[in-house]
């Protein structure tokens, strides 16, 4: 039994990955507003399903390596938050869960699974952007890898 978990939880690793690239690659361009920038615009970060472990790797890396402004927030569409000016708070990062069913055998259950990525939204333009396929069964994962990656094209594209 503990094998055939084993196997499981690579196949699907494994298979999540090499999705994340392939989406990654058809996202490689679009998925970073042009117009925000880093070290000037607030980025609202959306609260998600953390434990505790999670909350501690996510806060680690916003301490350490997201040297500009943000905000967690637990709701980005609450027109009577203290983040309502749009205009000020323009840029969120946005956590999907996606609930996956892997089919069982021999009649035994399902087994349920989420799968976490996380996506830019423009809350002026009410424009949601695509999301570049780091998915991950962690959000800490997901939101850890979206930001560095973000920081690092933002870096290279204003040295060009």
């Amino acid at each position: 039994m503990f094998k055939r978990l084993l196997f499981f939880c690579l196949i699907l690793s494994f298979s999540n990955s090499i999705y994340s690239q392939i989406t990654y690659k058809k996202n490689e361009e679009h998925w970073i507003p042009e117009e925000f920038n880093p070290k000037t615009d607030l980025l609202l970060i959306q609260e998600s399903d953390l434990n505790e472990r999670e909350e501690k790797a996510v806060l680690n890396f916003l301490e350490k390596e997201y040297p500009h402004s943000y905000e967690i927030v637990g709701k980005l569409y609450n027109s009577d938050s203290a983040y309502s000016d749009r205009q000020k708070y323009r840029f969120a990062a946005v956590v999907s869960k996606l609930k996956r069913t892997m089919p069982s055998k021999y009649g035994r259950k399902d087994l349920i699974y989420y799968i976490f990525d996380v996506n830019f939204y423009d809350r002026l333009e009410k424009k949601t952007y695509p999301k570049p396929g780091f998915k991950s069964e962690f959000v800490s994962i997901s939101l850890t890898k979206f930001l560095k990656i973000m920081l690092q094209k933002k870096a290279k594209a204003e040295k060009e």
